[in-house]
């Protein structure tokens, strides 16, 4: 879904989203309207939102703005900490 920002931070909580990377790139879906008690899953390859190169622990996580929410407000997913072995 193009209106995800990604968020993703090394192990001293530097940034290392790759800024030339827009969130269009890596969607593998469209926006989905759930009913209640309904979920979605979506598979998007991290690597071409977070620059992955070295071996680490690197947190990430994603926001979207709520379109419906008349203050505009941002949904943050949980935080997912990735671990790099080479």
């Amino acid at each position: 879904d193009p209106s995800y920002s990604y968020w993703c931070y090394d192990s001293a909580g530097k940034p290392v989203t790759r800024p030339e990377i827009r969130t269009e790139q890596v969607s593998a879906g469209q926006t989905q309207i759930l009913k209640p008690d309904k979920s979605y899953d979506e598979s998007v390859p991290i690597s071409a939102a977070c620059n992955l190169s070295k071996p680490g622990e690197y947190r990430v996580l994603l926001t979207r703005q709520d379109p419906d929410d008349p203050e505009h407000r941002s949904v943050n997913s949980n935080e997912v900490t990735i671990m790099i072995i080479k």
